[in-house]
C-alpha cells in the first residue's frame, strides 16, 4: 500500500462533511418544500398553510447556506489544506490530542469519484422517497406534506450527482491533480462505509428477514396465542375486502381494512390499519393460491374492522415481524 494511499484515509473526514452538506440540504429543503404544498393545496386536498412558520424559514436559510457552500466548492473547484484533528471524550470532557488522530492533507474540493458520496445520499433518500409513496384519495389529505417531501428529497438529491458530473466534464469545472489525489480518497470513504452498511444490513435481516423466515406457518386454528406473529396460509375469499370508515375526529379518508381468510378448519381475519392497508390491499389484489400473509393474533375487539361482519375464529393485525 502507497504511502499516498494511506495518507488519503484522513481525507474521509471532509468527504463526510460534503455529505453532511448534501443531507443538510436535501432534508431541510424537502421540509420547506413540503410546507408549501400543503399550503398551496395538492389534488383533491385544499391549501392549509398552518405548518409555516419561523422554523420554515430558519430550515430554509440553513438548507440554502449548505447548498450553496456545495455549489461553490463543486461548481469553483480547488485544492484545499484540510486539517484533521482527533478529539477524545470522556463524558462531558473533551480533550484534543495532540498526535493521534491528527492529520493534515491536501484534498480536492469535487472530483468525478465523488459520487460515491453522492450515492449514497441518492440511495438514502429513494430509501425514503419510497415510505412516502402516497395516495391522497385513499391515504388522506394530512399526508399531503409527507407525499412531497418524499418527492423533493429524491429530486434535491439527484441534483449532486448531475451537478458533479456536468461541472468537471461540460463545463470544464475541474482540477488538474494526479489521479489518486481524488481516487485514493473516495476509495477509503467507501471503506468506512462499508462497515455501517453491514450493520444496516445485518438488522434488517435480524429484525426483519429471520423473523418473517421463523414465524410459525398456520394453516388452520392455532391455540391464541395472542401477541404472536405468525404466518397465515389460505384460502382468500372472493369479495371480502371490507373498508371502514375512521373514527370521529380522523382524516375522512378510511385507514382501516380487512379480508377474510379460509383456514382448513376455521376462518381468520387479516386487518390492516394505517400504511399497513396499502400492503395488504396489494396482496388482495394480486392474490396468489394459497394466498399468504404476516401478522399478529390480536383479541377480537368488535372495533377492529370487519369483525362484526365476518365473526372469524381468529383475528390477525396485519404487521410484518
Amino acid at each position: 500500500m502507497s504511502q499516498n494511499f494511506r495518507r488519503a484515509f484522513w481525507a474521509v473526514a471532509s468527504l463526510i462533511k460534503i455529505l453532511m452538506a448534501e443531507w443538510i440540504a436535501v432534508v431541510t429543503l424537502a421540509q420547506v418544500w413540503g410546507v408549501f404544498a400543503q399550503g398551496f393545496g395538492r389534488g383533491p386536498c385544499p391549501g392549509d398553510w398552518s405548518a409555516l412558520d419561523l422554523f420554515t424559514l430558519l430550515g430554509f436559510l440553513i438548507g440554502a447556506a449548505a447548498l450553496a457552500w456545495w455549489l461553490w466548492r463543486t461548481l469553483w473547484p480547488t485544492t484545499l489544506d484540510e486539517e484533521f484533528r482527533g478529539n477524545v471524550k470522556l463524558g462531558p470532557l473533551v480533550i484534543q490530542h495532540g498526535r493521534f488522530g491528527s492529520a493534515q492533507y491536501r484534498f480536492l474540493s469535487t472530483h468525478p469519484s465523488y459520487l460515491i458520496v453522492d450515492a449514497v445520499t441518492v440511495f438514502a433518500a429513494w430509501f425514503l422517497r419510497s415510505f412516502s409513496d402516497l395516495d391522497l384519495e385513499s391515504d388522506g389529505c394530512r399526508y399531503v406534506m409527507d407525499l412531497a417531501r418524499g418527492e423533493a428529497i429524491f429530486l434535491l438529491a439527484l441534483v449532486f450527482p448531475v451537478v458533479r458530473l456536468a461541472g468537471w466534464y461540460l463545463l470544464g469545472r475541474r482540477v488538474e491533480a494526479p489521479l489518486g489525489a481524488g481516487l485514493y480518497p473516495a476509495i477509503w470513504f467507501g471503506i468506512v462505509m462499508a462497515l455501517p452498511a453491514a450493520i444496516l444490513l445485518w438488522t434488517w435481516f435480524q429484525v426483519f428477514v429471520i423473523p418473517q423466515e421463523e414465524a410459525p406457518l398456520v394453516d388452520r386454528l392455532p391455540a391464541e396465542t395472542p401477541g404472536e406473529v405468525v404466518r397465515i396460509v389460505g384460502h382468500l375469499r372472493p369479495d371480502s375486502l371490507v373498508s371502514c370508515p375512521c373514527p370521529a375526529g380522523y382524516d375522512q379518508a378510511c385507514r382501516r381494512i380487512s379480508v377474510v381468510v379460509e383456514l382448513s378448519d376455521g376462518v381468520a381475519l387479516v386487518a390492516a390499519e394505517g400504511l399497513g392497508r396499502r400492503d395488504l390491499e396489494a396482496l388482495y389484489k394480486d392474490a396468489a393460491e394459497p394466498f399468504e400473509t404476516y401478522g399478529r393474533i390480536v383479541p377480537k375487539d368488535p372495533s377492529i374492522c370487519g369483525v362484526a361482519e365476518a365473526r372469524p375464529d381468529l383475528v390477525v393485525m396485519y404487521e410484518l415481524p
